[in-house]
């Protein structure tokens, strides 16, 4: 959409939606009813929260990867506040999607120039 759109604000409402979706796995974490206690993904991801929280779910929002999920289960689980790792993973996805949306923006108009258009 970055090559249809303005680039930053597809970013910014991109990051702000995905932020508001990933509240969902801290709730899980939070309600207690996590199932994955013994994985040993879930326990180092537990020590980052523990030890960094804040960096740790800006760093895991800010690199696209699956991993975060589990984060917002440990987050919850920790009871980190929710206010904390929402604005935190708000800040991480919006400057991973601004820089999606560039890429994408830039991307199309080198495209678009090699296709002669």
């Amino acid at each position: 959409m970055g090559g249809v759109f303005n680039p930053w604000i597809v970013g910014i409402v991109g990051g702000v939606g995905q932020a508001l979706g990933e509240m969902t796995g801290y709730m899980a974490g939070y309600s207690g009813q996590t199932w994955i206690d013994e994985n040993p993904t879930y326990n180092r991801l537990t020590g980052w929260m523990q030890r960094y929280g804040l960096l740790t779910v800006f760093f895991l929002a800010l690199i696209p990867s699956p991993l975060f999920d589990v984060a917002g289960l440990a987050a919850g689980a920790l009871r980190f506040p929710w206010w904390k790792f929402l604005l935190s993973c708000v800040i991480g996805k919006v400057i991973k999607n601004i820089l999606f949306a560039l890429a994408g923006f830039y991307s199309f108009d080198l495209l678009s120039r090699l296709l002669g258009g």
